[in-house]
């Protein structure tokens, strides 16, 4: 069943932009094939087979197409000439007789890492057109998706499209940050950038580009717009392009949420003790996580380090005194100035690294990223006697998961370690391992791991080092603290609400198998969504509304109880020009009085889309 979008009470407030220009066609409704591209891959890489052009077509050095790879990445090139490549620099750029539509370190999947069938790279062609789609990508570390098509046509001319959410700043992460837009003959010498926005471009050969980010400089600044290309002449001979601001339909889908299930075990952790001898004893925790003094923000990103004054004078793993120490974002502390720089080190959590480290460290060390998703470091100190070091609700690398844990360290010489919520820690994850301990570094004797939870207190008994390793490739329970069971219901758009498209596609999938019901609720976007859990009398139900649902709530058509995927379609052919830039939300909901919340709240909600109509 498809729901008319005419219907729409809110219609007929909105205008169509004065930018609307002839040039602008906006994203065409037809993906076509789901390429099912992995991370760092070409549609070669993925499907075993080269992608045909209907037509043949002039590259940008003059070369013939009749097949061409994908990037996931946001390049077409010819099949086999190249390889994924994430990094984007000019001289590789140079060397490449390809198109780059924006040639940049992105990520298929809803969730960067996360691979989703409703997000990822498309192929379509007929003998008018091929088009190449990439849809809702995100940021390889995460951040809001994004939409880009690149249109070739019979003629040697082709469209690059733009999506009004792509990203100003790219991309996009701190390890490569930066973006190349434009062609490449593959043989000329560099003719220098220029700037696709201000005004016509062109070119005297098939070269022609735009550099974005901290090493070239510059913001991007084609989101929403419509870059068309021009042949000037024969093979190789240059191009015009003609800029046009275009009003884009898009989804950008909400973080996952209702990742409640099982509720967890209750909070705890360890108090390590000098034992006098240079050694340390660890203890069950006898203190608590102190949520009330979290302090603030440090401003970690991944892989990164910041430098605090703990107030008073603090002996490490090791016999190093210092009144400052080294915070890393994965949850390692070292002594001030301990010269400790990011690097692999530093994410790969092992014993051999823990006890190469350049000076003593103490830790609850994992491979998180406190700039994700809502994750955070604060800092916290008396000035005297305690601080507080904080990682909350980080999510490991490639996770949506949330981790909170807190180091405590007191000016009596010991410290501790309080985990609040570490059960939803993954050791299947890109980068597994977790290791708690205190590590005398410099390439000190390993002593063997301990068992923190064993019937005796652990004790190194003089050695510095005191630890114990929860690794993958000798699968070791997690016994800190009871597993969680996630629950979550996932919302997608298979396109964009495109006016005059058959059809705009949302699906669901996760609804409990025991839900009673399940309804699709469609409404206006909401200045500050509504976390369930902040009403007091729903205190443990951990969903987020973010829709009001006034414009449409209806059961699922079609769904039945125990399927655990639905779907909603719109009917967008007799769509108004009118609705363009209109704004509206969608998410799904189940009641199933089976949920861990139920006696509060007996509903699930799924992740939200917030959609755009345009072209």
């Amino acid at each position: 069943m498809k729901h008319a979008f005419l219907t729409l009470a809110a219609a007929a407030a909105v205008a169509v932009p004065s930018t609307l220009s002839a040039q602008c066609t906006g994203f065409d409704p037809q993906f076509g094939t789901n390429l099912a591209m992995g991370l760092d891959q070409t549609s070669l890489d993925s499907t075993g087979a080269a992608l045909v052009l209907p037509f043949p077509f002039l590259s940008p050095g003059g070369a013939t197409w009749t097949n061409v790879d994908m990037d996931s990445h946001g390049r077409v090139f010819a099949s086999a000439a190249d390889t994924s490549d994430w990094d984007p620099t000019v001289a590789d750029f140079l060397t490449l007789d390809a198109i780059n539509i924006g040639w940049t370190d992105m990520s298929v999947g809803s969730i960067w890492g996360a691979l989703d069938p409703n997000h990822n790279c498309y192929y379509f062609a007929d003998a008018t057109k091929a088009v190449f789609t990439w849809f809702q990508m995100q940021p390889y570390q995460g951040g809001v998706s994004f939409d880009l098509q690149l249109i070739l046509r019979p003629d040697n001319s082709f469209s690059m499209i733009y999506g009004g959410s792509f990203p100003s700043i790219p991309p996009f992460t701190a390890g490569n940050p930066d973006a190349i837009i434009g062609t490449s003959d593959g043989i000329s010498p560099d003719p220098g950038v220029v700037d696709f926005s201000a005004a016509s471009q062109s070119s005297t050969n098939g070269t022609l580009y735009e550099t974005y980010g901290p090493a070239f400089g510059g913001l991007v600044d084609l989101t929403g717009k419509q870059l068309d290309w021009f042949p000037t002449g024969g093979p190789g001979a240059g191009y015009v392009t003609i800029v046009s601001d275009c009003p884009f339909a898009g989804v950008t889908e909400s973080p996952q949420n209702c990742d409640g299930g099982t509720p967890e075990g209750p909070s705890g952790g360890f108090d390590f003790f000098p034992d006098g001898s240079g050694g340390w004893i660890a203890v069950p925790g006898v203190g608590a996580y102190d949520s009330v003094n979290l302090g603030t923000s440090m401003g970690l990103g991944d892989e990164t380090i910041a430098t605090q004054s703990l107030g008073f004078s603090w002996t490490w793993p090791g016999g190093t005194a210092s009144t400052d120490c080294d915070v890393q974002s994965n949850g390692l502390i070292f002594p001030g100035a301990s010269g400790v720089v990011p690097g692999a080190s530093l994410y790969t959590v092992n014993p051999a690294n823990w006890l190469g480290f350049a000076a003593p460290a103490i830790g609850l060390w994992c491979d998180v990223n406190p700039s994700l998703l809502a994750g955070d470091a604060l800092f916290y100190t008396d000035g005297a006697n305690r601080a507080n070091i904080t990682w909350t609700t980080c999510p490991q690398f490639g996770e949506t998961n949330e981790l909170t844990w807190q180091i405590q360290i007191n000016s009596d010489g010991s410290w501790s370690v309080y985990y609040l919520s570490i059960s939803e820690y993954n050791p299947a994850s890109a980068f597994p391992g977790m290791l708690i301990g205190t590590s005398g570094g410099a390439g000190a004797l390993d002593p063997g791991e301990m068992d923190l939870n064993g019937i005796s207190p652990p004790a190194s008994a003089g050695d510095p080092t005191l630890y114990e390793h929860f690794d993958q490739a000798i699968p070791e329970n997690q016994d800190l603290q009871a597993a969680a069971n996630p629950i979550i219901m996932d919302a997608n758009a298979s396109n964009n609400p495109v006016i005059g498209a058959a059809s705009f596609d949302t699906d669901v999938a996760g609804i409990p198998a025991t839900a009673a019901s399940a309804a699709v609720l469609m409404g206006l976007p909401q200045p500050v969504p509504l976390p369930l859990n902040l009403v007091p009398l729903w205190p443990n139900v951990n969903c987020t509304l973010y829709t009001d649902g006034t414009i449409f709530s209806s059961p699922i058509p079609g769904w039945t109880p125990g399927q655990t995927t639905g779907a909603f379609s719109i009917s967008m052919a007799g769509a108004s020009i009118a609705l363009s830039g209109f704004q509206f939300t969608i998410q799904y909901a189940a009641i199933d009085v089976s949920l861990p919340w139920a006696t509060e709240l007996p509903v699930i909600l799924s992740s939200g889309l917030e959609c755009t109509v345009g072209l």
